[in-house]
């Protein structure tokens, strides 16, 4: 059971760390953590040995049920109306102390709520008016976001005059059916209306051998982006914002926004990710209220009325 002491993460078996962590022996602990790090204190009885690191954003919150007090502690976000606000708010702030970003990380806590395509559109529709080469990515392969988005896609139109005209946008009942499809579709509509170039970043998806291999050819394909577009958006399962994030926003300008949801037990990778994610100042994180997703969003109304 990990504990927190100070400004470390400690663990062992929990009895043991807690005779060894008395207030008076805690500044010692702390001393020989900071000359020997990951410092050990050797095991008792066959149990295992005290283990202490230096805490780091993915540690501050060091287990599952941390992170998800954490989450709980958080203001709920119940209206559409508070979503907009934040999202004006907070890339207001962001260029006024970092200036115009490069790269905006967009994390949905899932595919086809309709809460995450509000976030989007809200994001995107504050990045309109930006000059220059914009990029849009979504977290699909190339080849798939071609076949939902083709070159001369008569959809981009379609949502311009339903735009002007102040009418909702009209799906198939095929594409209502799956709403991840359906965010994706409209999202990238909108992106292309404002001039977005619209790409998928997830060229190795569910063929990876692994989530670092997964991640790395993300990573690079949003270096890539970065490189050539004076904007680049990009819209990820909130699994992957942290470790993208802690990849690019030293290298170049990052707006982050993020969704929150509890981390199920025993999940400790997805902890220490949500950690990352609450611990990071420049992370906006959102907790939506379940409320939010109870009906399709009018993607029309919500850009035209209250973004």
């Amino acid at each position: 059971m990990p504990l927190k002491v100070g400004p470390f993460i400690v663990t062992g078996h929990r009895s043991d760390v807690q005779k060894k962590l008395l207030p008076g022996e805690k500044e010692h602990f702390a001393r020989t953590a900071l000359d020997n790090e990951p410092a050990l204190l050797p095991a008792k009885r066959n149990k295992l040995p005290i283990e202490i690191r230096r805490m780091s954003p993915w540690t501050r919150y060091p287990s599952v049920d941390a992170v998800n007090a954490e989450i709980a502690r958080r203001p709920v976000t119940d209206s559409l109306q508070s979503l907009a606000r934040q999202v004006r708010l907070h890339v207001a702030e962001h260029r006024r102390t970092k200036g115009e970003p490069q790269l905006v990380l967009v994390g949905e806590h899932q595919h086809g709520a309709q809460s995450a395509m509000a976030l989007v559109l809200a994001l995107t529709r504050e990045f309109g008016d930006v000059a220059g080469r914009k990029t849009f990515m979504l977290e699909w392969s190339r080849q798939a976001v071609q076949r939902l988005h083709p070159p001369n896609d008569a959809g981009v139109d379609y949502v311009a005059r339903r735009l002007r005209r102040d009418r909702p946008v009209r799906f198939l009942p095929a594409l209502l059916a799956n709403l991840d499809f359906l965010n994706k579709r409209m999202t990238g509509l909108y992106a292309r209306h404002l001039r977005f170039e619209v790409k998928g970043c997830d060229a190795l998806h569910l063929r990876a051998p692994s989530q670092e291999a997964r991640e790395g050819a993300m990573h690079e394909a949003l270096r890539q982006a970065t490189a050539e577009s004076q904007l680049t958006i990009v819209v990820v399962g909130v699994h992957h914002l942290p470790e993208l994030h802690h990849r690019l926003a030293g290298r170049v300008n990052t707006l982050s926004m993020t969704t929150l949801i509890p981390v199920p037990r025993g999940d400790t990778d997805q902890a220490k990710r949500t950690s990352y994610a609450l611990s990071t100042p420049d992370i906006h994180t959102l907790r939506l209220a379940e409320a939010l997703d109870a009906n399709y969003l009018d993607a029309v109304n919500f850009i035209n009325h209250v973004v």
